[in-house]
């Protein structure tokens, strides 16, 4: 296939990540990094940067959706471009995403990097630059280890303050509904400063907040504070991680909680599945 760099006639890089969808920030990252390391968008860019993620000990799920946005794009921009209609530059292009083989998840246990610690938490909502809406949401995700995407989208009509707790009632996959818990005060510290009219976490404008957007204020600002990149989702696992910890004997609670369909979800997450020597009281 010709050469696709940023010498061709349209901007590829404003073609791949001016596309607003879930992948839009994979792609960004793919730019940073080649970009940092001199090199144009190309077939051996992207092979590079695969390569980068095995060599830097990136999660098979991370690794594979950065292959998922990239086969994605590639595509978009190969059906822009005076080669769409040839077989032949559509064959050899299909023949390098073929090439992009997906990591094999091994375990569905959660990496222990995407696990904070409560020291971690307050470093991380401790600085100074993170936006107040972003530190509030941060404060929800932590309490209550819900999904991004059910915070986001939380009602005002479903939370109802009682006796110092506030339930707020959430919609998880599949609309399975489950109710929340939170301190009344954080709520209201809440209300007060978003203001809003129809959801709890509503932009001055309307409408809601767009999960990549938080998800990527929380990587930047995490490493700025704790030197390491979480996302929104890693509050999620910490809440879940340090909760069984506690309460080891109410796992079927906290399955529930979570909003998992079914306990051996929860357990394959955050039970530890290996044995140490010290268990194995090996002499």
């Amino acid at each position: 296939m010709k050469e696709l760099t940023v010498k061709t006639e349209n901007n590829i890089k404003a073609v791949m990540t001016g596309i607003e969808d879930h992948y839009q920030d994979d792609i960004r990252q793919y730019f940073k990094w080649i970009e940092a390391q001199g090199k144009g968008h190309s077939f051996g860019a992207i092979e590079d940067y695969i390569q980068h993620l095995i060599d830097r000990g990136a999660s098979a799920n991370t690794i594979n959706k950065r292959i998922a946005a990239l086969k994605k794009r590639m595509r978009q921009i190969f059906q822009e471009s005076p080669l769409a209609g040839s077989f032949e530059e559509e064959h050899k292009l299909e023949g390098f995403l073929r090439r992009l083989k997906t990591a094999s998840v091994s375990t569905m246990a959660v990496d222990k990097r995407k696990v904070i610690n409560e020291d971690e938490y307050k470093l991380l909502i401790s600085d100074e630059l993170m936006p107040a809406a972003v530190k509030l949401i941060c404060k929800f995700l932590w309490s209550t280890g819900a999904r991004i995407s059910e915070v986001l989208n939380i009602r005002i009509k479903d939370c109802k303050p009682q006796n110092g707790i506030t339930y707020i009632r959430v919609f998880g996959k599949k609309r399975k509904q489950r109710t929340l818990r939170i301190a009344t005060n954080l709520y209201n510290e809440i209300l007060e400063h978003f203001k809003g009219k129809k959801y709890l976490f509503e932009k001055s404008t309307g409408g809601t907040y767009r999960r990549e957007y938080v998800s990527t204020r929380i990587r930047h600002h995490s490493m700025r504070m704790i030197g390491r990149s979480i996302s929104a989702h890693c509050l999620r696992h910490s809440f879940a991680t340090r909760t069984y910890e506690k309460y080891p004997s109410h796992l079927v609670g906290l399955s529930k909680y979570l909003g998992h369909s079914k306990t051996s979800i929860t357990t394959d997450l955050y039970v530890e599945q290996t044995l140490s020597d010290e268990m194995l009281e090996i002499t």
